[in-house]
């Protein structure tokens, strides 16, 4: 399941994508949770899954998702209606970008 681009922190096109029977299934019944930035982009944030946290960082160096692919069992954060909330807490992100400075006369 991918959430359609959104704005946060101050920058445009991110992404989630929850993978409810794994990234890579292997019968351990873990789903995987990724948050996709543009290049450039370094993130240090708090992803949830219902009351289950994992804290990440990274350097997007190309637009790419990075997050676990075993995050924790997804039938146990459900609720009576079978809902989970899901969601990404940003801690600290920077934007790096490089440019070409040409010399003097």
């Amino acid at each position: 399941l991918c959430s359609p681009p959104f704005s946060a922190a101050g920058f445009d096109n991110l992404q989630l994508q929850l993978y409810p029977l794994g990234y890579r299934p292997r019968g351990e019944e873990t789903c995987g949770f990724f948050l996709v930035c543009p290049k450039g982009l370094y993130i240090k944030c708090r992803a949830f899954i219902g009351d289950q946290v994992r804290n990440f960082e990274h350097q997007y160096d190309i637009r790419e998702p990075y997050g676990r692919g075993s995050f924790c069992r997804l039938g146990d954060k459900a609720d009576a209606d079978d809902c989970v909330v899901v969601g990404i807490e940003f801690l600290e992100v920077r934007e790096e970008k490089t440019t070409q400075v040409r010399g003097g006369p």
